[in-house]
């Protein structure tokens, strides 16, 4: 009796390391087999190494999908000690993820509580914590990955600054603003928000206008702080970024149709938007379009007739990132991933969490419904995970391969890689990164397919060699009409390596 008790009176807590320890299961179930090991994540810690082996300073971050543009390099550096506990293992950085996410996901709770409540923050957690979208973005390295962190932390800091009107809290939401910029352009949405509330405090609330305009300059202070490598590189090199910028806004432009049809395919647009963000991140699949819209109709009535009625100043900031995150979103031309929102991740679970607590609260048959509901869906949601399913090849095998081909390879050799397979990925950053540990054998830079003794070139397709029409490969066999293959060799998952010499 005294344990029923006692479980009873600690009921919350006991649910919270429940999910806790749910989240961390998910994240790290054959973490090392099924990580995610493309060319953008060879990439990273390729450069990653050059920094904190080599001393090989970088001023600029990865190169954005659309347009010439580059983000910062905030997420190179944030990753060195990661790399570091793990080199020459590349698999650092995709722990450190995963313990964001696992952080995350406890947030939701501890923070989320404070804004909406122990019953929404417990149901956002559970619903965080096995959203497959989320759990997939938590398993592997990426630049976009800790967004939902700082996203958290964000939403948090407004809410607080904007009820409190201290100072810290002001600079702590300019700051993850600041910081949200490094992993994706999108994440400038984030400012929306955070400028609407610094406006509307600046008109309404005087008092605070000594805090409100300090904390915007910390906040600038510390943008430039972030972005003054991108300046710097585009000082030196001709504005490159700048005309980077210029030429995507052009093309947006020059592609945006005529005023009636935007308006148009701004109405289609909102619901495709709205959807995938308020629906279907939570795990409900996108192939039942016509119940998606009714769950977004139901999300938009039911959660606008909560902010006027309950007066809410955590359900404000939530629907305020939410709504200004959905028009923005809509507004962008391009396609869009999940991962550009990732940054509304928490807006989006903590308000769902509200809503479902709402409608608990009703009657206690619903709040029974509605708790076994949320425990079935995120059941359905663990069970449709990838981590269930054969892994890929990833680490293990790549440097597995990368061992085996490099004996055959001779030291001082001036060679390079190049890769065949459906991703197009035909530099190799991912096997570059192990044959480069060894400083005796390091191939060329990825750029320089020119005047090679040998190249080494890892088939994962089944594509003929001979006829790949790519330039790593061309500029080889053009050099030399007495290409000869020195050695080839097939490895597990029907990959195979050949090695030519001139």
């Amino acid at each position: 009796m005294s344990a029923f008790r006692f479980a009873y009176r600690h009921l919350r807590s006991i649910a919270f390391l429940c999910i806790f320890l749910l989240a961390s299961f998910v994240r790290l179930y054959q973490f090392l087999p099924h990580i995610e090991f493309l060319d953008d994540q060879g990439r990273d810690v390729y450069i990653i190494k050059n920094i904190f082996i080599n001393h090989d300073v970088t001023l600029l971050g990865p190169r954005t999908s659309v347009g010439n543009m580059f983000l910062g390099p905030l997420y190179y550096y944030a990753m060195i000690p990661a790399l570091a506990l793990t080199y020459p293992n590349p698999s650092g950085p995709a722990y450190a993820i995963a313990g964001m996410g696992i952080l995350t996901t406890a947030l939701m709770y501890i923070l989320g509580r404070r804004m909406v409540g122990d019953r929404a923050s417990l149901i956002s957690m559970l619903l965080y914590a096995t959203a497959p979208v989320v759990v997939k973005l938590s398993r592997f390295s990426w630049q976009p990955n800790p967004a939902p962190l700082f996203g958290l932390l964000l939403v948090y800091a407004l809410f607080r600054a904007s009820k409190t009107g201290r100072l810290r809290y002001w600079i702590a939401s300019f700051l993850c603003g600041a910081v949200l910029t490094q992993f994706h352009y999108v994440a400038l949405l984030a400012g929306a928000p955070l400028m609407i509330v610094w406006i509307y405090q600046m008109i309404y609330k005087k008092t605070a206008r000594k805090n409100l305009i300090l904390s915007l300059g910390v906040g600038v202070i510390f943008l430039l702080a972030l972005i003054s490598p991108l300046i710097f590189f585009d000082y030196r090199h001709e504005g490159i970024i700048r005309k980077g910028f210029v030429e995507f806004s052009e093309s947006m432009k020059n592609g945006a149709p005529s005023m009636q049809n935007r308006v148009r395919l701004f109405t289609q647009d909102i619901h495709g938007v709205s959807m995938r963000v308020l629906v279907e991140i939570l795990g409900v699949s996108n192939q039942q379009r016509l119940f998606n819209t009714y769950l977004v109709i139901a999300y938009a009535v039911y959660g606008s007739v909560l902010v006027f009625k309950k007066r809410s100043h955590a359900l404000n900031i939530l629907f305020l990132f939410l709504s200004t995150g959905i028009v923005g979103l809509t507004l962008y031309r391009n396609t869009m991933f999940e991962h550009y929102f990732a940054y509304l991740f928490p807006a989006v679970f903590l308000s769902t969490g509200v809503l479902l607590a709402s409608l608990s609260r009703v009657h206690k048959i619903i709040a029974g419904i509605i708790s076994l509901f949320v425990i079935v869906f995120a059941f359905m949601n663990v069970r449709s995970l990838s981590i269930w399913n054969s892994a890929s090849p990833g680490i293990p095998t790549i440097e597995t391969i990368s061992n085996e081909v490099l004996p055959s390879i001779p030291e001082g050799a001036v060679y390079n890689i190049a890769l065949l397979n459906d991703n197009r990925e035909y530099m190799a950053m991912k096997y570059r990164y192990f044959f480069d540990i060894d400083a005796k054998k390091a191939p060329q830079s990825q750029y320089d397919y020119t005047n090679l003794e040998y190249l080494v070139v890892i088939v994962e397709n089944g594509e003929q060699v001979e006829t790949a029409p790519i330039h790593e490969i061309r500029q080889f066999f053009l050099e030399s009409k007495n290409v000869q293959l020195i050695h080839q060799q097939a490895h597990q998952w029907g990959i195979r390596s050949y090695i030519y010499a001139k």
